[in-house]
């Protein structure tokens, strides 16, 4: 504004809602990590009980090098091969399940992700990883909704790779 010599109006409005925001979100913060960390470990067992054999945990899981909130995991045929991402992802969301690939830094990204491959992965690896992601808005009842789901679309992908 004038001349880009002087800031301009401040955003009242969006100023008192971030306020309120902040406010809510420090309000709800420990139910919100313990809420989510047990929907983490929920997700974690059941992938370890159904299909140890197709999935590696890419995110850190001891309490003190991770958050509660977000996994990254990247899966894999019968030989170690990685999925095709985008198939991964294509199937997950028939299902109704939304998820992402890769890392939040490189979503909807045609390369593998930097971060992924920083951490020792291979590009089929990086490329067939997908990150989920749950808030104080999600339930258990979608944890079980995931876990129910994804072990049939593991099998679909391990067929489609065997052909």
């Amino acid at each position: 504004q004038e001349r880009r010599r002087r800031g301009g109006t401040s955003n009242t409005c969006g100023i008192v809602g971030l306020a309120k925001a902040l406010e809510l979100a420090v309000a709800h913060q420990e139910e919100t990590h313990r809420r989510t960390k047990e929907m983490r470990d929920r997700l974690l067992t059941s992938i370890h009980q159904t299909m140890p054999d197709h999935v590696r945990v890419n995110s850190p899981t001891q309490e003190d090098h991770c958050v509660s909130n977000i996994v990254n995991l990247c899966f894999f045929d019968h030989e170690g091969k990685g999925f095709d991402g985008e198939m991964l992802l294509l199937n997950l969301d028939i299902e109704g399940i939304c998820v992402s690939n890769g890392s939040a830094c490189t979503s909807g990204a045609v390369e593998p992700s930097h971060v992924l491959k920083g951490l020792g992965l291979r590009d089929d690896l990086a490329k067939s990883s997908i990150r989920i992601s749950f808030s104080r808005h999600n339930t258990l009842e979608e944890v079980d909704y995931l876990t129910d789901k994804l072990p049939g679309v593991v099998q679909r992908m391990l067929a489609k790779s065997m052909s």
